[in-house]
């Protein structure tokens, strides 16, 4: 199947990309699925709060990577992160 080869292409492509940190984009955790469809390769990278501008390097990085083995397909890589939200203090209620 196509698809599996070029996303296994694809992760390996993306293990020379380097994150903040140390090590390859490949192993990071929060490195998506890659989805291969016809025209396109789709993948998420999901940080820490805060460290968005830290990654834009390697999440620029991996596109590059990523469109020398897609085999010209679009690529579309997001860059997320989840905000965290502070829990809802509860007033406190004389029992």
């Amino acid at each position: 199947m196509a698809d599996a080869r070029i996303a296994e292409a694809v992760k390996a492509a993306l293990a020379g990309v380097e994150i903040p940190g140390g090590g390859g984009l490949a192993g990071y955790a929060g490195l998506s699925e890659i989805i291969v469809t016809t025209g396109a390769v789709a993948f998420a990278i999901s940080v820490a709060p805060g460290m968005e501008a830290a990654f834009g390097p390697a999440r620029a990085a991996a596109q590059q990577a990523a469109e020398r083995v897609a085999e010209g397909r679009k690529i579309m890589v997001s860059l997320t992160s989840d905000k965290a939200t502070a829990p809802q203090a509860q007033p406190h209620r004389p029992g």
